[in-house]
Formats: structure tokens, C-alpha cells, sequence
């Protein structure tokens, strides 16, 4: 850009707490100048590539969708005014709530999460049988680590 009028500020005082319902997590900004049409909220997959997903005129997000917990969720945030993107602001946060293994989130370790992984398993993020709530560690790939999730916390409830 060598336009200075060009150049969108960036949101400020980005923040992630998590929500009041268990497995979601609340994002928030400010914005720093009045000249935002709207912003992009993009996600960090398991993959390593961050995808788009959401676009809101809200200087808040909620992420409820395929979280687990003890995974560190990172997410970037960009302001656009006249298809110009500002530059990017990074935040993350773990939903710590919930049990490490429970694919159907029904505060349980049971066989129908063992099924759930039977189902995946040896399956790879972007594959048809991929589910990323079966993928407790969120690395990718449905594998033992993720058996291991479900094996040591067998039979627990939340």
C-alpha cells in the first residue's frame, strides 16, 4: 500500500474469555478508528493454516463450533474497510472445561466415544472421515494419542 490513507488501523485490546456456555470462547476488540466496514475472524486449524471463519460488523465473535478441551485455540482478527484489510491481531485461549476424549460432549467417557474413534480413525484433517471432535489433541491426524485421551479417561463423567 503506498496510499497513507490506505492503511485501516487494526483492532486494539483483543481479548478471549471463555464463555458462559461450556465449550465456547468469547472474542473481543476495540475498534480503533470509525472507518471499518467489518471484520474477519479467522481460525488456526489443525493443519497450521488459518481459516476464515466468520465476517461480522460486531466487535465480537463467539467460537462454539468443534471445540475441545485443553487445546490451545489461536484466532486472528482483521479490520476491512473497502476490501482493505488492516493488519493482523493474534489471540488465543484453552477451553479448559470438559473431558479429553468426550467426542459426543455428553460429560462422559463411554463406547459410543470409542465408536466415534473407530469411525476416524487413522483419518487426517481435510479427509472425509476427519472429526475434529474425535481429534483430542488436535495435531491433525486421529491416532493413538488420541485412544490414549479416551483409554485414561474412560468411564469419567464432567
Amino acid at each position: 500500500i503506498t496510499d497513507q490513507d490506505e492503511i485501516i488501523a487494526p483492532v486494539s485490546n483483543a481479548i478471549i474469555e471463555i464463555g458462559n456456555e461450556r465449550y465456547t470462547l468469547n472474542i473481543n476488540w476495540q475498534e480503533d478508528s470509525n472507518d471499518t466496514n467489518y471484520y474477519l475472524i479467522k481460525k488456526q486449524m489443525p493443519d497450521g493454516e488459518f481459516r476464515l471463519i466468520a465476517e461480522t460488523t460486531d466487535h465480537y465473535f463467539i467460537d462454539d463450533d468443534y471445540l475441545v478441551p485443553n487445546v490451545n485455540y489461536n484466532y486472528q482478527i482483521l479490520a476491512v474497510y473497502d476490501d482493505i484489510e488492516s493488519t493482523t491481531v493474534e489471540v488465543s485461549a484453552v477451553e479448559n472445561r470438559g473431558l479429553s476424549g468426550d467426542t459426543d460432549k455428553n460429560d462422559i467417557i463411554d463406547g459410543r466415544d470409542i465408536e466415534n474413534l473407530a469411525r476416524a480413525y487413522g483419518s487426517e484433517y481435510g479427509e472425509e472421515n476427519y472429526n475434529l471432535l474425535v481429534d483430542s489433541n488436535y495435531d491433525g491426524i486421529i491416532d493413538g494419542n488420541d485412544l490414549i485421551d479416551i483409554g485414561s479417561n474412560f468411564a469419567l463423567t464432567y
